[in-house]
């Protein structure tokens, strides 16, 4: 059977097999017949139809006698009409129509129609070929060879811009401006990062070529910006938290390769100017029990190499992440050339100058189409004589603490969302709000020094012991077309709530 138009309609031809390049007309009437499917025998043919109407429901018609029935009667349509031989050795009629707001297979009895239409089906005729005039165009150019390229521009248009932004419950504000340029063919890209963080800035740009599988790039960066170490007070140390300044300086040579539509791997080899203000652990205590930190400002440049393990199979509505999961493994080695230079007290001196791995899991579990449960789950751990310092905290990765709070060379967090719709949209004569969304999260978080330890649990105190837990909830809405979220989050122990509820907001993406 095939389908081919007869007029403006739509109607099912036969085509014999000896005789390939003939056409017969099996179906007649003035409506579209579509969805063709014989019955186990071959003697019935099922067909979709929206002669009645114009709304599409199913029929048959015998091939010998021309008899034609009305199988399905409905308003939302019926569609893919397929016979079967059931377990009973009696013929099933299987079709999909749309219920509810959503398309749901049925199955009916092909003996027991609806009604059976008054008039016959004409014989089957051989069908008129069909003669389509050769196209022509309205208007005709000409070709001047001379301004034919050989080789397509290279040249780089911007394609996109983003402006992110955020105010955390420290008041520290946050700003990223993300510029991406692209050539006609779309095989080269351009990315431009600026960053501003308080008083510090990161400019991060990269250019790739993606017109291969194998996929290369190079990268030159300048990242200025800070955690919130502990100092020292006339020489001694303290615990008054400051801003410990860290500077990474380099270039990059970086590939791609995608291993599948979901997954890729990613590598690179840099060269890092490093010049950061490094707190490590004395070994001693104050009296109230908590570790005394010292300082050291460590600077050396080293190459660094990364590989990277990439999977992606998130579903995006316009609000965010609907359903899937992402992850992303990281590992970087930096050898150590400088056997002398200055290393905090206590470290050893080894071949490695610092090595760390990083791990990212996202999932979404949809609970209806607008409604989900988000997780995401991130650690680190960096070794070596020097390793990196890992800091985190505020706005959207742990909330309701200062930005970069919580830092050591080993951490984690996690977090635990239940997002869901309040409000399509407000209009207002000047204004419209949409996708008004609301969210329920909890947060968790630990890190440690290198030498420290750590222990999540008191169980004579039945709290948490070094780790760190914050709950609460937000509205995200989209406001000019970008998304906006407020967080509401309050520290906890879980055993009694530490501080009050603290507020933050910000213009990006969630997690």
């Amino acid at each position: 059977m095939d389908l081919l138009l007869r007029g403006e309609k739509s109607k099912i031809y036969r085509i014999q097999i000896a005789s390939p390049d003939t056409r017969e007309e099996v179906t007649y009437g003035d409506g579209n017949d579509e969805d063709a499917s014989l019955s186990p025998d071959g003697r019935r043919l099922y067909f979709t139809s929206d002669r009645d109407e114009g709304i599409y429901n199913i029929y048959s018609q015998n091939l010998e006698t021309g008899e034609t029935f009305l199988h399905t009667n409905v308003v939302g349509g019926c569609f893919g009409p397929t016979a079967f031989i059931g377990k009973d050795n009696a013929e099933k009629l299987v079709f999909t129509a749309y219920y509810k707001g959503r398309f749901q297979l049925y199955i009916a009895d092909p003996k027991k129609p609806v009604k059976k239409l008054p008039e016959l089906a004409p014989e089957i005729t051989p069908a008129t070929p069909t003669v389509v005039a050769p196209y022509q165009p309205a208007i005709e150019v000409s070709i001047d060879p001379e301004k034919v390229t050989a080789k397509p521009s290279r040249k780089l248009y911007l394609e996109n811009a983003q402006v992110l932004a955020g105010v955390n419950t420290d008041q520290t504000f946050y700003s990223d401006t993300v510029l991406i340029f692209g050539d006609n063919l779309g095989d080269r890209r351009f990315y431009a990062i600026i960053e501003s963080l308080s008083s510090y800035t990161v400019f991060d740009f990269s250019y790739w070529n993606i017109s291969r599988r194998l996929q290369w790039g190079v990268r030159a960066f300048d990242e200025r910006t800070y955690y919130l170490g502990v100092g020292e007070l006339g020489g001694q140390p303290t615990v008054e938290r400051v801003k410990q300044a860290a500077r990474y300086t380099g270039g990059s040579l970086m590939t791609t390769y995608p291993l599948s539509r979901y997954f890729r791997t990613q590598g690179g080899i840099s060269v890092i100017s490093r010049d950061v203000g490094y707190n490590y652990l004395t070994g001693q205590e104050f009296p109230d029990g908590s570790p005394v930190f010292g300082f050291a400002q460590v600077k050396n440049t080293y190459p660094q190499l990364d590989l990277s393990l990439i999977g992606d199979t998130v579903e995006y509505q316009q609000w965010g992440p609907r359903a899937g999961y992402r992850f992303m493994l990281t590992y970087s080695y930096a050898p150590d050339f400088q056997k002398n230079q200055s290393l905090p007290p206590g470290s050893s001196i080894g071949s490695t100058l610092t090595q760390s791995a990083t791990i990212d899991l996202r999932e979404y579990l949809p609970i209806s189409k607008r409604m989900l449960f988000a997780f995401r789950a991130v650690g680190f751990k960096s070794t070596g004589n020097i390793p990196d310092i890992c800091a985190f905290g505020g706005l959207d990765t742990y909330r309701g603490v200062d930005y970069a709070a919580i830092f050591g060379n080993s951490c984690a967090y996690g977090n635990f969302e239940f997002r869901f719709p309040l409000i399509d949209l407000i209009a207002l004569p000047f204004l419209a709000f949409g996708d008004i969304r609301g969210h329920i999260f909890f947060d968790i978080a630990g890190a440690k020094s290198k030498g420290g330890s750590f222990q999540l649990w008191n169980s004579d105190l039945n709290q948490l012991e070094d780790a760190q837990a914050a709950y609460g909830g937000g509205i995200d809405v989209t406001l000019l077309g970008l998304p906006v979220h407020f967080d509401f989050a309050r520290q906890t122990n879980l055993k009694t709530n530490l501080t009050g509820f603290k507020t933050s907001w910000y213009i990006g993406y969630t997690f």
